[in-house]
């Protein structure tokens, strides 16, 4: 897929995503809730130090451990508190659509687009999500964030939303993924890697 597909993809799912428990334009039926709340990965914690050169690969990292799809991701954590399925136009062809599948815990947020089979094109977490709480601590503010970083690669501020783009490199394969920080009102809140997709 190709990088601005990606990007605005990433800002498609921001304006389009549910919010709350506002309804979305189809559900899926409820499902029986088996989790209280969201458990922490073990394989995502396994960086007894903290990569301080690269937080935002330390992050990324840990988010995709949790899984690459909805069988894995259910397999780990349970079914999801929340699942809901929408349709919007592609953004790179205007005569295709898009399905969209959000699966929503405690702490995790899991995008996927339905193309024959499932790709997960984000996972989003809480800032105190455990796995990356220690990371987040140095990154809460967008201005500390940018003193930390550097620039971001892309902007969005929508309302007392500011969501900042960067761009991480993964060391095998040397892909280029997304990291979005979503700050409102100027704290950080949420955390999503967004893979890089063919």
């Amino acid at each position: 897929m190709p990088r601005s597909r990606i990007f605005a993809l990433a800002m498609v799912l921001l304006a389009c995503r549910p919010r709350g428990d506002a309804p979305t334009t189809r559900s899926e039926p409820p499902q029986q809730r088996v989790l209280e709340t969201t458990p922490v990965v073990s394989e995502s914690t396994s960086n007894a130090v903290e990569d301080t050169a690269n937080p935002l690969l330390a992050i990324y990292d840990r988010l995709r451990a949790i899984g690459v799809d909805r069988a894995r991701i259910q397999a780990r954590l349970g079914e999801p508190r929340r699942a809901t399925r929408d349709t919007q136009p592609d953004p790179n062809d205007s005569t295709t659509i898009d399905t969209l599948v959000h699966w929503r815990y405690d702490k995790l947020e899991f995008t996927f687009l339905l193309v024959g089979h499932d790709v997960l094109v984000e996972t989003r977490a809480s800032v105190d999500y455990t796995p990356i709480a220690s990371i987040t601590g140095q990154l809460m503010t967008p201005d500390q964030t940018q003193e930390r970083l550097g620039l971001p690669r892309g902007t969005l501020t929508r309302g007392d939303t500011t969501v900042l783009v960067y761009v991480v490199t993964e060391a095998e394969g040397g892909l280029e993924n997304d990291i979005t920080l979503h700050f409102l009102k100027g704290r950080l809140v949420q955390i999503g890697a967004l893979p890089f997709l063919d």
